[in-house]
C-alpha cells in the first residue's frame, strides 16, 4: 500500500516536472519567436526608412545642384556683363581724357602774341605800353578771339560730354585752364577798348578767379615773379591735369575730391559767360 502511494506521488511529481519543463520551453520558444518577429519588423522598417531618406537626400541633392548651377550661371553672366560694362566705361574715360587734353593743346598752340606781350611786361611798363601795338587788336576788341578759342577747344561740340566720363576733378582743371585763357583775352580786349593797358593779374575779376583756381602758395609765388606769370599759372594747370589724367587712364579710383571740385565749378561756372 505504501509502495503504491509512493508510486503515485512519484508519478505525479514527474508529471508536474515535465509539465513545468514543457511550459518553460513553450514560453521560451514564444519569446524567441516574438523577438525574432519584432527584430524582423524593426529591420524591415529601418531599411525602408533608410531607403526613403536616401531617396529624399538624393532628390534634395539634385535640387541643390540644380539651384547652384542656375546661380552660378547667373553670376557668370552678371560677371561677364560687368566686365564688359567696366571695359566700355574705362574706354569712354580714356576717350574723354584725350578729348579734353586735345582741347588744351589746341588752345595752347593758338596762343595769340598778345598773351606773350602782356606776359613779359614788367608791372611799371603796362601804363606806358601803346595798345595799338598789340597784334590783331581788332580780334580782341570785336570779340573774335573768343570764337577762335571756342573753335579750337571744341571743334565738334562734344567737349562737354567728356565731363560725364572723366569726373569733376579733371573737368575742373580743364575748366580752369579754359577760363584762365578766356579771362586774359577779356582783360586785353577791355584794355584795348580803353586804350589803357593794366596789369591783368591785379584786376578784381582775374584776382577772384585765381584765388579759387590756385592755392595760396601758388598765387604768392606768381606775385613774387616779375614776368611770365601767365605761363607759370598755365603750366600749373597743365601739370595737375596730366597727373589726374594718368590716374584715370590707369584705372585707379579718382572720385575722392569730386564733390570739392564740383562745388567750385558750380560757383564759378559762369565766369566765361561774361566774355565769350
Amino acid at each position: 500500500m505504501i509502495d503504491f502511494v509512493y508510486g503515485v506521488i512519484i508519478s505525479s511529481f514527474s508529471s508536474v516536472v515535465l509539465l513545468s519543463a514543457l511550459v518553460f520551453l513553450v514560453k521560451n520558444w514564444f519569446i524567441e519567436r516574438l523577438k525574432a518577429s519584432v527584430g524582423y519588423e524593426y529591420s524591415a522598417q529601418l531599411e525602408k526608412l533608410k531607403s526613403e531618406l536616401t531617396m529624399k537626400n538624393n532628390e534634395s541633392l539634385e535640387s541643390v545642384k540644380h539651384e547652384v548651377a542656375k546661380e552660378f550661371s547667373a553670376i557668370s553672366m552678371a560677371h561677364k556683363t560687368l566686365e564688359g560694362s567696366i571695359a566700355i566705361a574705362q574706354q569712354k574715360k580714356v576717350d574723354g581724357v584725350e578729348k579734353l587734353w586735345s582741347g588744351i593743346v589746341a588752345l595752347r598752340n593758338s596762343t595769340p602774341s598778345a598773351f606773350t606781350t602782356v606776359d613779359v611786361l614788367l608791372e611799371a611798363e603796362f601804363n606806358r605800353f601803346d595798345c595799338t601795338k598789340i597784334e590783331n587788336a581788332q580780334k580782341f576788341s570785336k570779340g573774335e578771339i573768343f570764337e577762335i578759342f571756342t573753335s579750337k577747344i571744341d571743334d565738334d561740340g562734344m567737349v562737354d560730354l567728356a565731363r560725364l566720363h572723366v569726373g569733376e576733378k579733371l573737368w575742373f582743371f580743364f575748366f580752369a585752364y579754359r577760363a584762365l585763357n578766356f579771362r586774359l583775352a577779356y582783360e586785353i580786349s577791355e584794355s584795348i577798348k580803353k586804350n589803357s593797358l593794366s596789369p591783368w593779374y591785379k584786376t578784381r575779376g582775374m584776382r577772384n578767379m585765381l584765388e579759387n583756381f590756385f592755392t595760396r602758395e601758388e598765387i604768392d609765388k606768381m606775385d613774387s615773379m616779375e614776368f611770365s606769370k601767365f605761363s607759370y599759372l598755365r603750366s600749373i594747370l597743365e601739370e595737375k591735369f596730366l597727373d589726374e589724367a594718368r590716374r584715370i587712364v590707369s584705372g585707379r579710383d579718382v572720385g575722392g575730391d569730386a564733390i570739392k571740385y564740383a562745388m567750385i565749378l558750380r560757383e564759378y561756372s559762369n565766369y566765361t559767360g561774361d566774355y565769350k
